[in-house]
């Protein structure tokens, strides 16, 4: 997969930045998908340079992240993509709408990454 304007199929993303980490170099970022291809997201973030945290696919490394702030370190078990709202629409023309909380992992990154900027985390 990759992002090719020349490619056979369409694929649109948008995304916005709801907040940086300037510290860490990192972002919290709401993405909207309005086409479904094979890992767009990460795909469309890789290619502008902002690839998705600890994705092995796509991302970069981030080992360096983790030897800069080593309690980063034990947040790091998974790829940093969570769909907290999915929508899709049925044959019958209605729209179905699921949403899920973020996992407990997620939640905790977070709130390190207020920690390391100095915020108490209260509201994350």
């Amino acid at each position: 997969m990759l992002a090719n304007p020349e490619g056979i199929r369409e694929a649109k993303t948008s995304f916005r930045v709801i907040r940086r980490f300037p510290k860490t170099q990192l972002a919290l970022v709401l993405i909207n998908l309005m086409t479904g291809r094979t890992h767009q997201a990460r795909v469309h973030l890789a290619s502008i340079g902002a690839p998705i945290l600890a994705d092995r696919v796509y991302g970069r490394g981030y080992g360096n992240l983790v030897k800069i702030f080593p309690s980063l370190g034990p947040h790091m078990d998974r790829q940093f993509l969570h769909a907290r709202r999915l929508t899709i629409p049925t044959p019958s023309g209605q729209r179905l709408t699921f949403r899920a909380p973020w996992p407990e992992n997620f939640r905790s990154l977070l709130l390190e990454l207020l920690r390391l900027e100095g915020e108490n985390g209260n509201g994350a």
